[in-house]
């Protein structure tokens, strides 16, 4: 019914390498589980038979399930991994096996990745031939590659040199229509997990997001089922390229309105901007403007000129120990000081006086050995220093530079 290939075990060799794993290729069978439920639930004997069974993942989950499943295949090679698993498989054509069924024998007839590899004439007799066998209400599943995806229909379809030609789902599922089947859905399968939550559809996404497969999942017409069947073809599965181009035109159609806002902000930012020129211009042009020119000229002029006279009053207010004022306080104090020595008499009466009045004595004091200090050539080292301490420190100056004049 299909290619096949000269070499023996090159497609099973194929498979294994582009498929995917057994593991990986049960996790995906597994989105079928609602209708293989509806079967069970409606049939208390099913009958399945998979159509190119190849390594036999459907056929084991079936078994599993309690379906009598029976799988053919033309590739041996393919056939050694189901009989590895004693799994009920033969070799032989489709078509020809179908013709030897009974009417209204199976539950389930189901084809993986094997009406793209037959042509379109097959494609009709094998869908004609499973409704004859299958029971009411029973279902053909037929699994596909989706030319839907631009990166299916473009590359990775021909990477199978046996597949004749891309299927559309449409032509698919009106396939299952003229056959006379009741109803049948299209199943959009293995798109990246999230697309579907992802805020942004990109480029890239478009490419290779689209669902790279397709089922179609038809049924034998069965009245007295439709209830049953009706929450398993109502969904909607999968991602098509006309939702996922509608989200891109979504998206464009944000950003072209933000666009226009951002651009009728800009106007009115510019029209602002104008006005307030305007009226900073009638500012610089009125009459009061050019007349207090003058004035501010000469505040610019005097403005650092008021910050130097400003702490310079400071300094001779607060009688910073630069300011002139302390200087010639301090001068004026050690004259005097000069004059009290050179009297006894007087001497003796102010330091009684002065004992009496502690603070005038220690600032004396300080005075004194500041000035005493500056005539030895004693420098103020430290500007953080309190004055008791400067004090102290200006008088062990003293005394070092008269044990070093000395030479003690």
């Amino acid at each position: 019914m299909s290619q096949t290939i000269s070499q023996p075990g090159f497609y099973r060799a194929f498979e294994d390498r582009y498929r995917g794993s057994r593991e990986l290729i049960k996790q995906r069978l597994a989105q079928y589980q609602p209708f293989l439920d509806a079967l069970k639930h409606c049939f208390a004997d099913c009958r399945a038979l998979d159509i190119g069974c190849g390594r036999g993942e459907w056929l084991e989950l079936l078994s599993d399930q309690g379906f009598q499943a029976k799988g053919i295949d033309l590739d041996e090679g393919m056939l050694v991994a189901c009989q590895e698993r004693n799994l009920d498989v033969t070799h032989g054509d489709a078509l020809t096996f179908l013709k030897t069924c009974r009417p209204n024998s199976l539950h389930l007839i189901s084809a993986f990745h094997v009406v793209e590899h037959i042509t379109f004439e097959q494609r009709q007799e094998l869908i004609a031939l499973a409704y004859q066998i299958l029971v009411p209400g029973g279902l053909l599943l037929m699994e596909t590659p989706n030319p839907e995806s631009l990166l299916v229909s473009t590359t990775e379809f021909y990477l199978d040199p046996t597949h004749v030609k891309p299927i559309p789902p449409d032509l698919l599922a009106f396939s299952t229509e003229y056959a006379g089947f009741s109803r049948n859905k299209i199943l959009r399968l293995q798109e990246p997990q999230g697309i579907l939550q992802k805020p942004q559809i990109s480029l890239v996404d478009l490419v290779y997001a689209v669902s790279p497969d397709y089922a179609v999942l038809a049924q034998k017409p069965n009245p007295a089922l439709a209830d049953i069947f009706d929450s398993v073809f109502d969904p909607e599965y999968g991602i098509t390229l006309k939702a996922l181009l509608h989200r891109v035109e979504q998206r464009m159609q944000q950003s072209e309105m933000r666009v226009k806002e951002i651009q009728s902000e800009i106007v009115q930012v510019q029209q602002t901007n104008n006005l307030l020129h305007n009226e900073l211009r009638t500012v610089y042009q009125s009459r009061s403007w050019r007349l207090t020119r003058p004035i501010r000229e000469v505040k610019h002029w005097l403005s650092p000129k008021w910050r130097w006279f400003k702490q310079g009053t400071m300094a001779w207010f607060t009688m910073s120990p630069h300011s002139r004022p302390y200087r010639l306080l301090r001068k004026s104090v050690w004259n005097a000081v000069d004059y009290v020595r050179a009297r006894p008499k007087l001497k003796n009466r102010l330091v009684n006086l002065l004992e009496k009045m502690p603070w005038v004595r220690n600032r004396l004091a300080q005075l004194l050995i500041r000035q005493r200090a500056t005539q030895e050539g004693v420098m103020y080292k430290n500007t953080q220093l309190s004055v008791p301490a400067e004090t102290i420190f200006q008088q062990l100056e003293l005394l070092k530079n008269a044990s070093v004049k000395t030479g003690d």
